[in-house]
This record gives structure tokens, C-alpha cells and sequence, in this order.
């Protein structure tokens, strides 16, 4: 049995290249921090600035293409 430093040591901890794109994205663009959640179907992109999550929803086609996902894309105020 593998210990917990074991299986710590051999884990990548690195973003995936989709949560990268979209906080670079975001951060280029309206120069706001995002917390982007992610698993195998969706990506959560979520905020406390309403402003900032209505625009990123309106924007949305963009992000996609910028991202280039097919994974669903969520929007959070929180």
C-alpha cells in the first residue's frame, strides 16, 4: 500500500491549459480575478462582481472559441 507522501509525490498539481486560457483571458479583458471549477463535463466560472459574470455570459461565444472546449460552460455570482 502506497503512502499519502507516495501518492502526494506523483500527483500533477499543474491547471489544465482550459483554466489557464479562460483566467488569462478574463484578466486581459477586464483585468478581474476569476475562480474557474472544473471537471469532465462542465467548466464553472464564478465571481462576486455581477457585472463581471453578465458580460462573460454575453461574451460567451468568444470565450469558447478562445478556449476551444466542448465542455458547457457555467456562470456563477458568488
Amino acid at each position: 500500500m502506497d503512502s499519502l507522501y507516495d501518492i502526494l509525490a506523483n500527483k500533477d498539481f499543474a491547471l489544465p491549459d482550459e483554466v489557464k486560457l479562460i483566467k488569462s483571458y478574463v484578466a486581459k479583458k477586464y483585468k478581474q480575478d476569476v475562480n474557474v471549477a472544473f471537471n469532465h463535463n462542465e467548466i464553472i466560472i464564478s465571481s462576486r462582481s455581477a457585472g463581471l459574470i453578465s458580460n462573460l455570459r454575453l461574451n460567451s461565444p468568444e470565450l469558447i472559441q478562445t478556449v476551444n472546449t466542448d465542455k458547457k460552460i457555467r456562470f456563477i455570482i458568488g
